[in-house]
């Protein structure tokens, strides 16, 4: 699991104090939510003189559980595992929390998120403070591009009998946060936020003809422009820790083309040549694909896998001014 910051009981401070003073915020929803923005609190003052809540699983004489504090009243509810204290320790910055309704009474709601440039975390949690219970679920979900379903993580206590409300709430909120599975993205093929998933599933285990995809508008789920070629209508773009798109300004459409493996060995060097459009990337040598025919083929020179240039003479390509590779024509 990825690390995180510490969870800030002040903004749940904020939240118990209007909803255990009888202020709670009017519903909206499934969730009655507070926006946290980047810096302040814009319901601070309901929280003066309240207890700050937390909560955390923490190893007591009667075996790890976990603890509730800052509540009207403290309170633990079991039994908690010590891998437990990483959803309630540590938390980058907290998005909203808010209010949901429970079948027996009113829950607290609260979203985290964190992350690196190679992956983001989303922890989902519920509170009950009648059942002085808290569950909680962390979506880790990949930057790269092509790997848009998350791996899930739980609290050991997901499976209690005794929160199957709190855990089906959670649960229908996922989406929400980004949540998504293999059988909902049958249905988005024609999404392009999801492009670059279809691509990979359709190409990136071979060499040959690539299967490809036009989708509306610019392209999206990039990172910033490393280079562009551009050939009538078509500008043909490499992008930062991500693949090589073609976008037609004319009919406003795109399409992606290309995906390293590894979005940290993205592609850093372009190149139109006839029908052919050379790719090179940091670390896993050059693409070339066939405009026409859509045919490509991987090459990796071992000791040129790093390319930050490309130049074609004589039917030989020259990768980073030194190396002379023949050009496979296909």
């Amino acid at each position: 699991m990825s690390t995180r910051s510490k969870l800030s009981g002040f903004y749940l401070a904020a939240l118990a104090a209007a909803l255990f003073a009888g202020r709670a915020p009017a519903a909206s929803g499934a969730i009655s939510f507070v926006d946290i923005p980047d810096s302040g609190n814009p319901v601070a003052k309901l929280a003066e003189g309240a207890n700050a809540p937390s909560v955390s699983a923490v190893e007591t004489e009667d075996g790890w559980r976990f603890v509730v504090k800052g509540l009207p009243k403290a309170c633990s509810a079991g039994p908690a595992k010590p891998e437990d204290k990483d959803f309630f320790a540590s938390y980058n910055r907290p998005v909203k929390f808010g209010t949901f309704q429970l079948p027996d009474g009113k829950g607290v709601f609260m979203s985290a998120v964190s992350g690196g440039s190679g992956a983001s975390d989303t922890v989902l949690m519920a509170v009950n403070p009648r059942k002085c219970a808290a569950i909680a679920m962390d979506m880790q979900f990949s930057a790269q591009a092509t790997e848009p379903i998350p791996d899930i993580t739980y609290t050991t206590n997901w499976n209690s009998p005794v929160l199957g409300p709190e855990r089906a709430f959670l649960a229908a909120s996922a989406p929400e946060f980004g949540y998504v599975t293999a059988d909902d993205l049958k249905k988005q093929k024609t999404n392009p936020r999801y492009a670059w998933y279809f691509w990979k599933m359709e190409n990136s285990a071979r060499d040959g003809k690539l299967i490809l995809h036009w989708y509306k508008g610019k392209p999206v789920g990039v990172g910033s422009e490393e280079v562009a070629v551009q050939s009538s209508t078509v500008t043909y773009t490499a992008w930062f820790k991500s693949g090589v798109t073609a976008y037609d300004s004319v009919k406003d459409e795109f399409r992606p083309l290309f995906h390293p493996k590894s979005r940290d060995c993205w592609p850093s060097a372009l190149k139109l040549y006839g029908d052919y459009l050379l790719i090179g990337t940091r670390g896993e040598g050059l693409a070339i694909i066939n405009l026409k025919t859509s045919v490509y083929r991987r090459i990796n020179p071992k000791q040129e896998a790093y390319v930050e240039s490309l130049s074609v003479k004589n039917d030989e390509i020259i990768v980073n001014k030194t190396m002379k590779v023949p050009f496979p024509k296909f």
